[in-house]
């Protein structure tokens, strides 16, 4: 598939393919910077001040591209505050079909991961590093969002868990997706669980519904969504997570559910510019 595609169970639905025409680099310390950290960027930005159009004298859907990782806190933040404002939009007539898509924050991480201390003082500083997972802890006692870092102890590669969420969207569309979606942000952030392990993948594909063997069914996936985090990066994407509409960037970085429902009913109601607000 292509960014900017909606594919469903049976590729059956398609919206408009476009390009990241702009990317969020003004990012505030609580996240990563590509200036100053490289390749990659997990990222919080400030909630927009437009208002809200919510009439629910017509239903109106909106197919919604969420590029993330599985390992980014202010992904795992963003949904469970996109997750309440999708129900708030609901209510008004505004029905959200999510899709997610892959992104690695480490795309040279070694396929059996690294042990988490020894590669984060490499890359940020120790100290440096518990700052960051302090700030992340902070925001989910707000959004609802358990992190439990003293139980990590390696940071994973993420291309098998991205491979099971990608295989979940093609067997059952946005729901089952979601629910693994759901499943691999808990079993890393609030368990500690190595989300490259299969034995760890094979129970969160169990609990989210999917089918006997899921992982080996998704290992050709794998492909799949390193052909995807490069289409990805060579379009511009500065940040995770980012939000597409229509194949164009809506905007980057965490919001809260407030700023969820002004940004995506904006969407609806056929504000897209493909730049951020």
């Amino acid at each position: 598939m292509s960014v900017g595609a909606a594919h469903g169970p049976g590729d059956a639905a398609r919206c408009q393919s476009g390009f990241l025409q702009s990317a969020e680099e003004r990012l505030p310390n609580n996240g990563y910077s590509l200036s100053t950290r490289g390749s990659s960027a997990c990222a919080h930005v400030p909630t927009p001040n437009e208002g809200i159009n919510l009439s629910t004298q017509h239903e109106r859907s909106l197919h919604l591209q969420v590029v993330s990782d599985m390992i980014c806190p202010w992904c795992f933040n963003g949904k469970r505050s996109l997750d309440q404002a999708l129900e708030v939009l609901a209510g008004h007539g505004v029905h959200v079909d999510v899709e997610w898509l892959p992104y690695q924050l480490n795309p040279g991480m070694p396929a059996e991961g690294m042990d988490r201390k020894e590669f984060r003082t490499l890359r940020f500083g120790w100290e440096n590093a518990l700052a960051m997972d302090a700030r992340a802890v902070e925001a989910g006692q707000r959004t609802g969002a358990e992190f439990n870092y003293q139980l990590q102890s390696r940071t994973p590669n993420t291309v098998p868990a991205h491979a099971l969420a990608r295989l979940a969207y093609v067997e059952g569309g946005a729901a089952l997706q979601g629910r693994v979606v759901e499943g691999l942000f808990a079993a890393y952030f609030t368990h500690g669980n190595d989300i490259s392990d299969q034995a760890v993948l094979e129970r969160i594909a169990d609990e989210a519904g999917m089918e006997s063997g899921a992982v080996n069914r998704s290992l050709p996936s794998h492909i799949e969504v390193r052909k995807l985090d490069a289409e990805i990066r060579s379009m511009g994407l500065s940040g995770v997570p980012s939000y597409l509409v229509n194949g164009k960037l809506l905007f980057s970085g965490s919001q809260d559910v407030e700023g969820y429902v002004k940004r995506l009913a904006s969407a609806a109601n056929g504000k897209v510019t493909g730049v951020l607000a």
